[in-house]
């Protein structure tokens, strides 16, 4: 078992509850307001993200590496895609501000690097901890 089974289901009904807010703030012509409510949410989404990724790496300690891949395909597309896909109905829901340009488009190009670089520095820091645990144990036991 991984957190994400406990992680996901709470990440997709607080995008679906926050869509929802967005929406009917729309509908009432709160489109500052509808504005403001997304992006505070998405730095919220970010760290259930972030906490999730962690997750991954600290269950490579029981779960073997071909687990932890299939399951990570799931994460990818609910983490990295769904959102994606629900900022574009978002950005065509609520206008950006006047003058101002939407940059979700930016935000979420980076976002898939920034998975990846967490990813590469939670590799790094893992092997790390394992040469430590294979060198101490190498010293103990000859």
């Amino acid at each position: 078992w991984t957190a994400c089974y406990f992680i996901l289901p709470l990440y997709i009904f607080f995008l679906g509850y926050t869509l929802w807010q967005v929406k009917r703030l729309s509908k009432d012509g709160k489109m500052a307001e509808a504005r403001d409510l997304w992006e505070t949410s998405s730095n919220a989404t970010f760290a259930i993200v972030f906490v999730c990724l962690v997750m991954h790496f600290l269950a490579l300690m029981w779960m073997n590496l071909d687990l932890i891949l299939n399951l990570l395909y799931l994460c990818v597309l609910l983490l990295a895609v769904l959102p994606k896909i629900m900022a574009y109905y978002v950005e065509r829901l609520v206008p950006p501000a006047p003058g101002g340009e939407s940059n979700v488009r930016v935000k979420l190009g980076l976002f898939p690097a920034f998975l990846g670089l967490v990813y590469l520095i939670g590799a790094v820091i893992l092997f790390i901890i394992l040469l430590i645990v294979y060198f101490v144990t190498m010293s103990v036991t000859h």
